[in-house]
């Protein structure tokens, strides 16, 4: 077959086409090096006619800046960020594999499903992720503070052999501000949006915890968990935080699982999963080995299922692998000055796609040579297969429905998506995050930045004493120490609770504590109370008696 010859792009060739939307296109290319060497990319670029708009460049620019510090094998990396011509791009990891929004719809064609040990192992893969985004800091220790908000199969990636990735935070949050709610529009994938996120509130990482937990449910029903007729009905099934129990749909699973999944999916974002670390290790306690034997049996396992769509993959591979010469330095390749530049003309029509995050400070691209030096020494990277860039979900299937794909996997690019309108309530006066939301002039990180420690005066040194010759009658009383201060009796003191290999959910004097373990420095009253732990894993409740005293610290793990 005879396929159109790449297209150059600075010092990348695009080879083929993966997707495109309505604020940007996503093509498999290559970056040729001295003597032959190739390194596959994916490069993602705005379209030509949003260069000009300068908030919608400052959105990509913030996007990169966020993306490019993520560096986890478990998150989608990003090389290289500039401009060639009019167009703004981002150099990005291939991974070699496809989605999991495609994948669902391959197995559903097949009559079967994702088996559970995989499927629990992929949102284990996903938490892990997460976590680290979650947590991330900026080369100064600064904490990010970013939430993905858009967890969703078609940003879960899936190599061949078995990895699993989290890719696109183009509508995330992080510290230095947010863009995703313009007025009443909402950006993302509905049915994967937390409760909070569908009424225009605060959100913390604990929405995507709420969005994975929708993931592993369709992943282990292979039924759409909130996808209705519209967007608005969606919403509306979101809301009302009435999500089927799993057993009615797969009586065989585990207590365990169930209460795994249906915690991860709590109305509340306080009886969720405290943290994707959390999550992770609820998941990790239910997995039948260790991951990596889960993804060797994983990528064996896409060896069979995926046969036909590996073969095309690599026979396509073969026929774009010649070719390719080394890029020389008259490139037009501009360094992106992560700034936007001067509009030339009116803006563009808002985009349809999500809009990106803004991080504390601009970071540096390396250099075109380092690059090139980079790409000799690096391993051919992973492909980002069949990624769209649509946002909003616009094919409706009923609820009952096994998953399947909304983009027909053999069409190489998409229609740009249309952007669904749906009212979004005034927000509360109280939030429902347990975390204020920050402000876009101050970040806040999600853990908070410790205080720069200002050494104490050192005390002036005493004279030396003199010792005199001649006894005293009687030595005089040494001075009387200062007084310990003395502690309010009603002080509250501070406990610390883990569970060992796995997860629970605490009591304290026979109230429920909203949340799991583990629980860092939970505040009580001081006296004598009694902490209790019940591991779905387990099915055991473990108590113990404490005695608390005003302003003490008490840390507790439960074997």
């Amino acid at each position: 077959m005879t396929h159109p010859a790449p297209e150059p792009f600075g010092r990348y060739e695009l080879v083929d086409p993966i997707g495109a939307g309505g604020m940007a296109e996503v093509f498999r290319a290559r970056l040729s090096a001295a003597e032959g060497v190739q390194k596959h990319l994916v490069i993602k670029r705005i379209l030509k006619g949003l260069s000009h708009d300068p908030a919608f460049v400052e959105m990509f620019i913030d996007e990169a800046r966020v993306a490019a510090l993520l560096q986890h094998p478990n998150v989608v990396q990003v090389y290289d960020f500039g401009q060639v011509g009019e167009h703004w791009y981002m150099a990005m990891e291939w991974v070699d594999g496809l989605n999991l929004h495609r994948l669902m719809w391959h197995v559903a064609n097949q009559r079967r499903r994702l088996p559970d040990e995989f499927a629990l192992y992929v949102a284990h893969e996903a938490a892990k992720g997460l976590h680290y985004a979650h947590t991330a800091v900026d080369p100064t220790g600064v904490a990010l503070g970013v939430v993905h908000r858009d967890v969703c199969p078609q940003n879960l990636l899936v190599s061949y052999r078995g990895e699993v990735k989290v890719a696109d935070f183009g509508i995330a949050k992080s510290a230095a501000g947010t863009f995703t709610t313009q007025g009443n529009r909402l950006k993302g994938h509905t049915s994967y949006m937390s409760p909070e996120q569908t009424l225009g509130r605060p959100v913390d990482p604990r929405a995507d915890i709420f969005a994975l937990g929708v993931v592993l449910h369709e992943l282990l029903t292979g039924r759409r968990l909130f996808k209705a007729d519209s967007a608005e009905l969606t919403l509306e099934r979101i809301r009302s935080g009435e999500v089927p129990r799993l057993r009615d749909t797969r009586p065989d699973l585990s207590p365990a699982v169930e209460t795994l999944v249906h915690t991860a999916l709590a109305l509340d974002p306080d009886d969720r999963f405290a943290s994707a670390r959390a999550l992770r290790d609820a998941l990790a306690a239910q997995l039948p080995s260790t991951p990596d034997q889960l993804r060797e049996g994983f990528a064996a396992w896409l060896e069979e299922a995926c046969a036909d769509l590996i073969a095309a993959h690599r026979q396509r591979l073969a026929e774009t692998s010649t070719g390719g010469a080394s890029v020389t330095p008259e490139d037009p390749t501009v360094v992106a000055p992560l700034t936007p530049p001067p509009p030339v003309q009116p803006p563009a029509p808002e985009p349809a796609s999500g809009t990106l995050v803004p991080t504390p400070a601009p970071t540096r691209r390396p250099a075109a040579l380092a690059l090139l030096a980079l790409a000799a020494l690096l391993s051919l990277g992973l492909w980002w297969a069949s990624r769209g860039t649509q946002t909003v979900e616009t094919v409706a299937a009923p609820a009952s429905e096994p998953v399947v794909a909304e983009v027909d996997p053999i069409e190489v690019t998409e229609a740009p998506a249309a952007e669904v309108v749906v009212p979004v309530p005034a927000p509360v006066p109280a939030p429902v995050a347990v975390t204020p939301e920050p402000t876009p002039s101050r970040p806040a990180p999600v853990a908070p930045e410790p205080a720069p420690e200002v050494a104490p005066p050192a005390p002036t040194p005493e004279p030396a004493q003199v010792v005199e010759v001649t006894p005293k009658p009687e030595a005089a009383p040494p001075e009387a120490a200062p007084p310990e201060p003395t502690v309010d009796p009603d002080t509250p003191g501070t406990v610390t609770v883990r569970v060992v290999d796995g997860w629970g959910q605490l009591r304290v004097d026979g109230k429920r504590v909203r949340g799991t373990t583990p629980f860092e420095s939970l505040s009580l009253p001081p006296g004598t109370h009694i902490l209790q732990v019940e591991t779905p894993s387990t099915g055991r409740v473990m108590s113990r008696e404490i005695t608390l005293n005003p302003g003490e610290h008490l840390e507790l793990v439960f074997e």
